[in-house]
C-alpha cells in the first residue's frame, strides 16, 4: 500500500509506510481502505469501521 514517507503506491515492502497510507485512505473514506465486513471478514462492505482495521492488520501480518 505504501512507499517511503507514507506515499501511496506498492513498493513490495511491508512496513510502517503501509500503515500510514491505510490510515490516510481510511480517514478520507477512500475505497482502497474498505477491507472488512462485519466481524472482520475480508471484503469491502462500503463502511469505514473497525472491521477494516481488523482485516488490514490480519493481512499485514500474514505478509500480504
Amino acid at each position: 500500500l505504501g512507499r517511503q514517507g507514507g506515499v501511496a503506491g506498492f513498493d513490495g515492502v511491508l512496513d510502517n509506510n503501509d500503515f500510514v497510507v491505510f490510515i490516510d485512505h481510511f480517514f478520507s473514506s477512500d475505497p482502497r481502505a474498505d477491507f472488512g465486513q462485519q466481524g472482520g471478514v475480508p471484503g469491502g462492505d462500503g463502511a469505514f469501521d473497525n472491521n477494516d482495521f481488523v482485516v488490514f492488520i490480519d493481512l499485514f501480518f500474514a505478509g500480504c
